[in-house]
């Protein structure tokens, strides 16, 4: 993007700039040559802090608040109300310009990470695809990832997270998809909401693309009535896409058109409906089956959600990424049986809201059900080793991660499973060998 064409967005004249923009970046420490800087405020620290690093490492220019009077550090400075309004206006300019191309948005109270890393997979052997990395989500990470794509691909795929109200109706702003794909409706971020339908109501709001073709839907989110939108075309897995056990195999019946018998690798059982959004979207896309089950072995598996590993004879499974009652469930329903002890290492769940109490209860009855001790760590899962302990089982309760850490260590020992799961801030990852 040219220094001019930004110049022109942002209503800002700079002159004797006529340069390309190789790079957008949000964090002082990730600038190349040439790079475009956003300062953005921090709840604790101000972007323009580090406009001299940035200088010094290469960048040429920076969006800064219209309040700043500090040094430019020889930085061409465009000067603005609101930095990440500014950072996303110029991601929708982008996006608009790209003609020809599907915008396949993915949002959903889990499941988003790993149903866009499936479809990724499947895709990119047969189309050019571009999908936003890791977890950039968010009202910056997307539009900052977007803004660094090439504008030649003829997919890209977005993850669309939110928070709070008025999130949904942002990011569709910024990439208004052509199909749009709703994992799944729980009390993740229940804290800015009072019921499940407004949830759904917030997460429907991807729906209100002018650009939207198809809907792709799991069949237990039908039951909300923000979900229905007569008039677009909705294809419902579990109904529409089927997944068909055949012995130690797969089928998959795509309306009538029945596939033939698959083997498929994929850590847990409760990963099969991101797979299915994926094989959906695949077909809308004209592919064939042989075409999908051609790219299964590269299956990716995703940091941190379901992730086996395996140490000194002890299997690990990371699914740390971050926790709510129904992605816990699903967790703890397909923990591998093992002759050795079941273990349950969890944090507490965060932005549950009024949810917090009934959804550790809920977690704490399953995990006494099938799972052998549990190491605890939050104020919130106490709930947790007490019923261990109310049932006769190892339950042991921590305030302190390292803490936690050393006493998990010498209680494991080969043939244990571990399962790890909690709030993201918790990063228990860094437990796992």
């Amino acid at each position: 993007m040219y220094t001019r064409h930004i110049s022109h967005i942002l209503s800002q004249s700079i002159p004797s700039i006529d340069q390309w923009i190789p790079y957008f970046s949000i964090d002082s420490r990730d600038i190349q040559k040439g790079s475009l800087f956003f300062a953005l405020e921090g709840a604790k620290v101000s972007g323009t802090n580090f406009l001299k690093q940035v200088a010094e490492k290469g960048g040429i220019a920076a969006i800064v608040p219209k309040s700043y009077i500090g040094d430019s550090y020889g930085l061409h400075l465009f000067f603005v109300e609101n930095v990440t309004v500014a950072l996303q206006n110029l991601a929708q300019e982008k996006i608009s310009k790209i003609s020809n191309a599907q915008i396949i948005g993915i949002t959903g109270s889990i499941g988003k990470t790993t149903s866009k890393e499936y479809l990724f997979a499947i895709l990119q052997k047969h189309f050019s695809v571009f999908h936003t990395p890791k977890n950039y989500n968010s009202q910056i990470g997307m539009p900052i990832s977007l803004l660094n794509a090439a504008d030649t691909h003829q997919i890209y795929i977005i993850e669309m997270g939110m928070s709070e109200k008025g999130n949904m109706e942002q990011l569709v702003r910024i990439a208004p998809p052509t199909i749009a794909w709703v994992t799944h409706i729980s009390h993740s971020h229940f804290s800015g909401f009072s019921s499940l339908e407004e949830i759904a109501e917030e997460k429907a709001k991807i729906f209100s693309s002018p650009q939207l073709k198809t809907r792709i839907l799991h069949k237990d989110i039908l039951q909300y009535p923000a979900m229905q939108s007569p008039g677009i075309k909705t294809v419902v897995c579990g109904r529409d896409v089927e997944l068909l056990p055949q012995e130690l195999q797969f089928q998959i019946r795509y309306y009538k058109e029945l596939s033939h018998n698959f083997s498929l690798e994929i850590a847990g059982k409760h990963l099969l409906n991101n797979f299915l959004g994926a094989v959906a979207i695949a077909k809308l896309l004209g592919m064939s089956f042989t075409d999908i089950f051609e790219s299964i072995d590269a299956m990716p598996i995703v940091p941190h959600r379901f992730e086996k590993k395996s140490y000194k004879g002890i299997t690990f499974i990371d699914d740390s990424y971050n926790a709510n009652a129904d992605s816990t469930l699903a967790a703890l329903s397909n923990v591998p049986e093992t002759i050795g002890c079941k273990i349950f290492v969890f944090a507490d769940m965060h932005e549950l809201g009024s949810y917090t109490e009934k959804a550790h209860a809920l977690v704490a009855a399953k995990a006494v059900q099938v799972m052998d001790a549990c190491f605890c760590l939050g104020e919130e899962s106490k709930v947790i080793s007490d019923l261990f302990i109310a049932h006769n089982k190892p339950g042991y309760h921590y305030t302190d991660r390292e803490i936690l850490s050393d006493a998990l260590s010498q209680y494991i020992q080969p043939k244990d499973v571990v399962l790890v799961k909690g709030a993201n801030q918790y990063k228990l990852w860094e437990l796992i060998p």
